[in-house]
């Protein structure tokens, strides 16, 4: 089991964290860890969490973590959470910005290539629609899992393009931002080949930088190739939310004990990810059910846990730490 004292917990930064006094309880834990989602940062609000984080707690203690915009579809700015029903219909409209009921979706070559009858997964599987009809700047869709959708969600549907990514000129901006604000961590989202954690590893020399490399097992082609992705990170993350788009939840819990296995033989620590304690989003106390898969990942020899929703957007996230804490 892991020690308390070299257990990463990584927070991600929000809204309801990103505050003095969240940060100085992070110091009072000795857990000064921070993700910065860069799927829903522009490079500016990365330097400024950036320079939040370092006038509030000591930076030489401090570890943060850059996520890079991953390469999956997102959808556009809602003008606010959209309330989805099973069995309502639901225009998926292409644009940048919602107007009225309708869901933006920025990525044309995503209307382009879905079929009718076939299946949509948005927001990490957790809300699901069937295409009924294809128009041309649009797709009418059945609501076939319902739920509150959030502006930027990931959207994707099984017949996703499954070669290798190059880096995006956003990344690659990104990387540039992470390089002048002292990030010495970078999280490459939807890795499904070495080759890409490679090109990730030249960018970076070509300004310079050498930070350490995420990779994020989050894709069913990553499943394939854990032996090299581990050779070639210096740390992974199993990420179950997207990853349970991909593949039958049920599988889950046999690739998250492979995933883990294969990092620990390689030599890389490995971090959990992916609704760890969601419950804390939104209530004070975590199931028993999470402190229980909790106690049995720790055992597994796990370096660390990622935290999403539960410090980004939840209700208490210093209450939510402190659940956690006490159980370490």
């Amino acid at each position: 089991m892991a020690s308390t004292d070299s257990f990463k917990i990584i927070s991600t930064l929000g809204n309801s964290s990103l505050h003095r006094e969240f940060l100085k309880y992070c110091e009072k834990i000795s857990q000064l860890n921070f993700r910065l989602n860069g799927s829903h940062l522009s490079t500016s609000e990365i330097q400024k969490y950036t320079e939040t984080i370092q006038h509030v707690v000591p930076i030489t203690k401090t570890k943060i973590y850059l996520d890079l915009q991953g390469y999956k579809s997102r959808i556009g700015q809602l003008r606010k959470e959209l309330k989805l029903v099973v069995g309502d219909f639901i225009r998926l409209t292409l644009s940048e910005h919602a107007s009225s009921g309708d869901i933006p979706i920025t990525d044309p070559d995503f209307i382009r290539n879905v079929e009718k009858g076939e299946y949509i997964f948005l927001q990490d599987a957790t809300i699901q629609l069937q295409v009924e009809s294809m128009e041309n700047d649009g797709i009418q869709a059945r609501i076939i899992r319902g739920g509150q959708l959030r502006s930027k969600a990931g959207i994707y549907f099984p017949a996703q393009e499954t070669n290798p990514q190059k880096a995006t000129p956003m990344q690659i901006a990104q990387i540039q931002q992470a390089h002048s604000s002292g990030i010495h961590n970078l999280a490459l989202s939807y890795v499904k080949y070495p080759a890409e954690l490679q090109d990730l590893k030249n960018i970076c020399q070509q300004f310079g930088y050498q930070p350490r490399l995420i990779a994020k097992i989050e894709h069913p082609v990553s499943l394939q190739h854990l032996a090299a992705l581990a050779t070639q990170a210096d740390e992974i993350w199993f990420c179950r939310g997207d990853l349970g788009m991909f593949i039958p939840p049920k599988e889950l819990s046999h690739w998250q004990s492979v995933t883990i296995n294969t990092a620990k033989e390689a030599g890389k620590p490995i971090l959990i990810a992916g609704q760890v304690f969601h419950h804390l989003t939104e209530h004070s106390q975590p199931t028993r059910s999470e402190v229980v898969h909790f106690s049995m990942i720790r055992e597994q020899g796990i370096a660390g846990i990622v935290l999403s929703d539960e410090t980004a957007i939840g209700v208490n996230p210093i209450r939510a730490l402190s659940e956690i804490i006490d159980l370490l």
